[in-house]
């Protein structure tokens, strides 16, 4: 089955739904489909060229969402600047000759943005072919009501629940994000005698990832355990002023911002980390969770429909309530066999959501959309 992956932002972003893409993309591939990418770029901005082996890919060019002349349209035509993005995104599809020739040969098609899904499967489906959209959530539901892909799937159940009971918004089916397999093949972290505890976040430094409110934490857990230092691993739009209020609270050498960092890189901050903390008001699935527990790292997450999803019980999840988090870590981390038992059943729950297996599903999602487009029963 050959299937095209369409995602404006592929060409330039680093986030989560480009890195699940990608990892569905290499799945498809290794289970011997021919796979292609169309992916949007920013003209004059560096351009990604990390694609996924064995796909073919067209860069059609687009505009950020913050540029301030789609700010101005966005705003005079009512639309969200990342639905516009979309539609820039479309019409160079439109206008490249090879990009509609990738469409025209492909049996199926995905997309990942509600733009990209809006636009390309009404295209698509005046032309035959099915098409998935992989919903993570609503940007205008105006703009998504007008989407005519084949099947819509869930990024988690949550997500799934939410949108069907708030508006009525149906999807067909839930494909979770996965994690690598070589993250179950590590070894568990024991801590040795003289060591420095190490407490780990990953992800985007933003408002509604709620980073600040580990500082206290760790402010007041330094007094029991002084060699303990947060690890900061992502970056963002708060970094600045994290950094700001890490150094009034004298925390320079406690707190380390490690930037955006390779999927290596990554995996080695998550196999060194005594504990993984991750104060989110909001996730539709909660990914870095997820790749935490596979690598052995005990989590200590807020209390959030989608992390009770993703954990299934093995891991800590807390209220918004600076003293229960303080007490969570201080008891993980001066109880070593503890915490040794809940990096074995999170990892253990873990195993269930590798992209191997998130790539079969997708392949049997596939042949649905394309019996059902097709009226086969």
């Amino acid at each position: 089955m050959r299937v095209c992956f369409i995602l404006s932002t592929r060409g330039t972003s680093y986030g989560g739904l480009e890195t699940i893409a990608d990892q569905l993309a290499a799945g498809l591939a290794a289970r011997g489909h021919p796979v292609s990418y169309l992916a949007g770029f920013n003209p004059g901005a560096p351009r990604r060229r990390d694609l996924p082996a064995a796909t073919d890919r067209v860069f059609l060019p687009c505009l950020p969402y913050t540029a301030l002349p789609v700010r101005i349209a966005a705003r005079l035509t009512h639309t969200a600047p990342l639905n516009l993005r979309s539609w820039i995104f479309f019409c160079s599809g439109r206008l490249n000759a090879t990009a509609r020739a990738q469409l025209a040969c492909s049996d199926a098609a995905i997309t990942f943005l509600e733009g990209d899904a809006v636009l390309f499967s009404k295209y698509l489906a005046a032309r035959h072919i099915p098409s998935i959209y992989y919903f993570s959530g609503g940007i205008d539901l105006k703009w998504a009501w007008r989407d005519r892909s084949t099947l819509r799937l869930a990024i988690s159940q949550t997500v799934a629940n939410q949108v069907r009971e708030r508006y009525s918004y149906p999807t067909h089916g839930v494909l979770t994000p996965g994690v690598p397999s070589e993250l179950l093949n590590l070894p568990l972290r024991v801590h040795n005698t003289g060591e420095s505890y190490r407490l780990v976040y990953v992800g985007r430094l933003e408002p509604n990832k709620r980073v600040e409110r580990l500082l206290p934490i760790v402010q007041t857990l330094t007094s029991e355990f002084p060699d303990l230092t947060l690890r900061l691993v992502g970056d963002g739009p708060s970094r600045m002023i994290l950094e700001h209020e890490v150094q009034a609270r004298g925390l320079l050498n406690t707190v380390h911002f490690c930037g955006a960092m390779s999927p290596t890189q990554v995996t080695e901050e998550l196999r060194r980390a005594d504990l993984f903390l991750f104060p989110s008001s909001y996730e539709s699935f909660g990914v870095a969770v997820l790749e935490a527990m596979a690598a052995g790292a005990p989590v200590i997450a807020s209390d959030l429909p989608a992390l009770h999803e993703v954990t299934g019980g093995h891991a800590v999840l807390l209220p918004d309530d600076t003293a229960a988090w303080m007490q969570a870590a201080r008891e993980l981390l001066g109880n070593d066999a503890r915490r040794l038992a809940s990096a074995h059943a999170g990892r253990e729950w873990a195993a269930a959501f590798t992209w191997e297996r998130k790539a079969v599903q997708l392949e049997e999602y596939l042949e649905q959309a394309c019996k059902g487009y097709l009226g086969v029963s």
